[in-house]
């Protein structure tokens, strides 16, 4: 990429000013988006701050993600989602993402904004609704450092997206550790062996693991780090296995980490995931909690409101805060209608098509 060394030099003031740059486990936590992830290797330690930017300069503007775009902007479009509205580097940010686009030459970068387009998009449908179900968990959250919790709703109504933007509610949990399992990926779920081999396989432990070790393990972590478990398609496993799972799984780790509480960081969390695509875990006989303020005295996950509909006037202030990303014909009366009344997906869906881009089922999650 032909960027001049003013706007290079730019950059590096920039990120030097990103608490990103401050580490390596920082910085190799931005690579999460399935574009990035694979230049996670690439990337080289340095004992100080300015000279993993130098590196990070290097390594970077070389890398093409697949079909020839540069990788650079969408780090830059990536770094940006994790500052808020009001905070300069965002502003700069944005700034230097505007004249990438701006560009006529070369191909690549006008190539390349697409991507960005659907980077941005993603940061803002992420902002979208959701709301008690997000008032619920910081309520939580802000009482209790270890807690479980329920996601779910009907079918396609948008449980992925808003179990990411819980699991991403605070910036320092991107770079702590994350176990994600899929229960319903080659029939994980009907069968608590399987389950525990695969937890065991993305702990980086032989399969055998005792159960036991495993939750010294977690507690081991936690000393250090925020620790989050994340399993989608509860709703594949059987309610007595998975009933059977959350007392034999979660039941010890939680109460390990209870008695050890005094040993970690005063801000760290140790959460648990159970994301419900097809909303029956409630009408099952599996233990859930109603209220947070059982959680203390219980290791069951607690059920946050189920995922709903957007309504016509949510959809409305979205528009308006997400203007400067889409086409001015549209209307929130119109997505009702073209989406059976709000149904989240088909809501994420009718806006790429109107933004000219692609749904690909979940944005880049």
């Amino acid at each position: 990429m032909n960027f001049s060394s003013a706007f290079i030099k730019r950059c590096r003031d920039l990120l030097l000013n990103c608490g990103e740059f401050e580490s390596y486990d920082k910085l190799r936590a931005v690579f999460v988006t399935e574009e990035l992830r694979p230049f996670r290797i690439g990337i080289k330690q340095a004992d100080s701050q300015a000279t993993l930017v130098d590196f990070f300069f290097d390594f970077i503007l070389e890398q093409k993600l697949t079909g020839g775009k540069p990788a650079f902007p969408i780090f830059l479009a990536t770094l940006r989602t994790k500052y808020e509205e009001g905070d300069s580097r965002r502003d700069e940010l944005t700034q230097l993402l505007n004249e990438i686009q701006a560009q006529e030459q070369p191909a690549q970068v006008v190539a390349s904004i697409p991507a960005l387009q659907h980077q941005l998009l993603h940061e803002k449908l992420m902002t979208l609704d959701f709301r008690p179900q997000v008032r619920r968990f910081k309520e939580v959250i802000e009482q209790h450092r270890i807690a479980a919790f329920l996601v779910h709703g009907p079918p396609a109504h948008g449980q992925r997206f808003l179990t990411h933007r819980l699991t991403q509610f605070r910036k320092e949990w991107a770079i702590g550790q994350r176990i994600v399992i899929d229960a319903g990926s080659n029939g994980i779920g009907k069968s608590a062996h399987a389950l525990w081999r695969q937890v065991a396989k993305q702990m980086q432990l032989p399969h055998d693991t005792s159960k036991q070790i495993l939750a010294e393990k977690v507690c081991e972590w936690w000393k250090t780090q925020d620790v989050i478990f994340i399993f989608y398609t509860v709703d594949y496993i059987p309610p007595d296995i998975l009933s059977a799972w959350i007392d034999e799984f979660w039941k010890p780790i939680s109460a390990a980490a209870r008695e050890e509480q005094h040993l970690t960081p005063a801000t760290t969390h140790l959460l648990l995931f159970l994301v419900d695509f097809d909303g029956h875990v409630c009408d099952t006989k599996v233990t859930l909690l109603d209220q947070a303020g059982e959680i203390m005295n219980s290791h069951a996950p607690l059920k946050l409101p189920p995922t709903g509909k957007f309504p016509e006037t949510e959809l409305e202030i979205w528009i308006d805060n997400a203007a400067e990303l889409l086409p001015s014909k549209m209307d929130a009366m119109e997505l009702i209608s073209a989406t059976e009344n709000g149904i989240p997906e088909l809501v994420y869906e009718k806006i790429c098509e109107c933004c000219g881009l692609s749904w690909e089922g979940d944005m880049m999650l």
